[in-house]
């Protein structure tokens, strides 16, 4: 069950990622169908007899309600998009898997937008799409 969810989260990861980069829109419905999917998963593994936490699952949801909030307040610095995958990051995988996709994230992007700032390939104040090294952390952080 544990990897249906695995898969089902890169599944969703990638196509975001590969929406942010080309259009840095990211899908509302396409978001929906994967909670859902989440929230079905979830419930299976409950019926099924897995003994899970919810806590940790809203610990890491709230993480993604976190980003949400420091969207609005930024002004768009960091998309609501962001902050609708990384809780729906949160609810696959929980407070201390989101934690490290989104240390991960960060860092992978602040060293990337580093050297494209560096190399004259993007100003300071220009934006890069966040989702591919999301997609990148959550990799990482499964391996």
């Amino acid at each position: 069950m544990e990897k249906i969810s695995n898969v089902c989260l890169l599944i969703f990861l990638f196509i975001v990622a590969f929406k942010d980069l080309k259009t840095k829109e990211v899908s509302i419905k396409l978001c929906g169908v994967f909670s859902g999917i989440g929230l079905l998963l979830t419930i299976l593994k409950i019926t099924s007899g897995y003994e899970i936490s919810l806590l940790p699952l809203l610990g890491g949801m709230a993480l993604g309600a976190a980003f949400l909030l420091i969207s609005a307040f930024s002004r768009g610095a960091l998309g609501m998009g962001d902050g609708l995958v990384m809780t729906i990051c949160g609810l696959y995988m929980g407070f201390e898997i989101n934690l490290e996709i989104i240390f991960l994230a960060f860092l992978a992007s602040a060293i990337i937008g580093s050297i494209l700032w560096i190399m004259k390939k993007k100003r300071k104040k220009e934006t890069i799409a966040f989702l591919p090294f999301v997609m990148a952390g959550y990799v990482l952080s499964i391996i």
